[in-house]
């Protein structure tokens, strides 16, 4: 009987492969579940969106069932759109808690993750969360993680204000909305160093916004007096020019740009009358009697260049307040450096600064050249000091011409001492020195903690922006000066401080005006006028934080110390 042979297919090498797969994998009970990993996904990413009902929606991919599970515990999270998928960042984690932490702080937005880029975009839900997602605190993300974009605006305002208004004392005041910090500091930077802002941010602002506040503050500067605003969508410029001049040049400029046309309105005064221009000046003739003529803008200033300069000087100045910006500060330097010359002049003409005259050494133009250092455009012209006819005749006597009876009782005429020269931050109002009591060590320790404990009462305050003492300060300045009067030998020295807003230079000027205030108000209450010594600092010396109206409040202050006599 013949056999019969059964041929069979070769198995596959999948099938094989399975089967030896099967064959080597261990025996495991009918019950036990595989765990199959989500599919590799090779463009990686993951968004979430805050809408504005606040509903968070996740989009993209999470690598587990228990990443999902985790984002959907999220208050108002809505992960249906959220599907599964290997090969995720390192960090992946992070990088979203991250994300869920700026939306926070959002009424809208969005962020998004694809390999190692983070976006982040939306509308902050108060002005200290857009301040906290934008300024120099805002967070970072987290390590191995790159921020390609972070387009947070500032909270949405519907009805959108802006105003700039000019005062006569020549401060401006900015309130209303801006979109952003550095839109603020370009506004203040436009409109000159004696600006304060309420400004706060917003988004919402209208089209073209920035070009119309560029043009807005072009126009007032041409103002006396006056405001550029926007409000209900409109803008209107309303004061009264500088001249008439500046009048027909916004009247035109209003015109050729056919502002009209595009909502803008015009509210214009007839034109203050011209003030005469600033003009002061010092002389001093060759017997050393000095003349001041010309204008000065308070009768304290008067007070200080006669305690600078002394007895010899005639006042003529009258009040005017149109003085420039700095000019106290420039001008007690001015007479400081007028005590450097045999005769001549310092002025202010023109809007210009000016020395002539005869120096008394031959040092006297280098050190009035360094005194006046540290102010610009000064036209300084000092010659080197004469010499007299007597001392030339004496040098040309032959040698048996009788000397004159009274010839060793003649001194030469004193050399003044030179002026130190003026530092950028301080400047010192000195008298000619007189012989106080002397007090002893005890004194000057009892003075030196009252004065000190006065001066932390931070109590001496002063109208915004300017050197004029403030209602209620009497009452302090009165225990100041009957502390001061206790150490009678003691110099005081009296610092003014400020705070940070606005232009250094113009806070420096500020600082030493008030100092020479305070200065004036104790010598009027009896403190002798040789122990007092103005210093002023500006905003060099803070001693709270000028991000915070309490901290400029404690940072705007005047010390006053005691030291012994040099």
């Amino acid at each position: 009987m013949k056999s019969k042979i059964r041929h069979l297919a070769a198995p596959s090498i999948l099938a094989l492969g399975f089967a030896l797969a099967v064959a080597a994998a261990p025996v495991v009970a009918q019950s036990s579940v595989v765990t199959v990993p989500p599919p590799i996904v090779q463009d990686y990413w993951v968004s979430i969106s805050r809408q504005p009902n606040g509903i968070l929606v996740f989009d993209g991919y999470a690598p587990s069932d228990a990443a999902r599970n985790n984002f959907a515990q999220t208050p108002s999270a809505d992960v249906s759109f959220l599907k599964l998928g290997s090969g995720a960042p390192a960090s992946y984690d992070a990088a979203v808690a991250f994300g869920l932490s700026a939306l926070e702080r959002m009424s809208e937005g969005r962020f998004a993750l694809r390999d190692d880029v983070v976006t982040i975009s939306g509308i902050a839900a108060t002005q200290a969360d857009f301040l906290g997602l934008t300024g120099p605190q805002a967070p970072k993300p987290p390590s191995g993680f790159i921020l390609a974009k972070s387009e947070v605006t500032a909270p949405l305002e519907k009805n959108y204000t802006f105003s700039v208004r000019k005062q006569g004392n020549g401060s401006v005041v900015a309130s209303g909305f801006v979109p952003q910090p550095s839109f603020e500091q370009r506004v203040l930077a436009a409109v000159g160093p004696r600006s304060s802002s309420t400004l706060r941010f917003a988004s919402g602002e209208p089209v073209n916004f920035e070009r119309a506040v560029d043009e807005a503050l072009s126009l007032l500067d041409l103002l006396q007096t006056g405001e550029v605003k926007l409000e209900n969508g409109s803008w209107l410029i309303s004061g009264t020019p500088k001249s008439a001049a500046e009048a027909n040049a916004i009247r035109t400029s209003f015109s050729d740009d056919r502002m009209a046309e595009g909502g803008w309105s015009l509210a214009l005064s007839d034109p203050a009358p011209q003030a005469p221009a600033f003009n002061w000046r010092l002389e001093k003739n060759d017997t050393g009697a000095i003349t001041m003529t010309g204008a000065v803008p308070t009768e304290a200033f008067k007070r200080v260049v006669a305690l600078r300069l002394g007895n010899q000087l005639q006042d003529k100045a009258s009040i005017a307040d149109n003085a420039p910006d700095g000019f106290i500060t420039e001008a007690l330097a001015a007479a400081d450096a007028l005590t450097l010359l045999n005769a001549g002049t310092v002025s202010y003409e023109i809007g210009k600064w000016s020395i002539v005259g005869e120096g008394d050494s031959s040092e006297a133009d280098q050190q009035i050249t360094q005194a006046l250092a540290a102010f610009d455009g000064w036209a300084i012209e000092v010659s080197a000091p004469a010499v007299s006819s007597v001392a030339m005749q004496d040098s040309d006597a032959p040698a048996d011409q009788p000397v004159p009876a009274d010839a060793e009782a003649s001194t030469p005429t004193a050399t003044a001492e030179p002026i130190p020269a003026i530092p950028e931050v301080e400047v010192a109002t000195s008298v000619a020195p007189t012989t106080p009591p002397v007090s002893n060590a005890d004194d000057i320790a009892a003075c030196s903690a009252s004065l000190s404990q006065l001066s932390a009462q931070n109590g001496i305050l002063f109208k915004s922006g300017a050197a004029v003492l403030a209602e209620g300060t009497d009452v302090i300045l009165q225990a100041m000066a009957t502390a001061a009067n206790q150490c009678p030998s003691a110099a005081l020295d009296v610092a003014g401080h400020t705070d940070s807003d606005g232009v250094a230079s113009a806070n420096l000027a500020l600082s030493v005006s008030r100092a020479e205030a305070v200065i004036n108000a104790l010598i009027a209450l009896g403190v002798d006028p040789s122990r007092l010594y103005a210093i002023g600092y500006g905003d060099a010396q803070p001693v709270a934080d000028n991000d915070t109206q309490a901290g400029k409040a404690q940072n705007r202050r005047i010390v006053v110390s005691v030291r012994q006599p040099q």
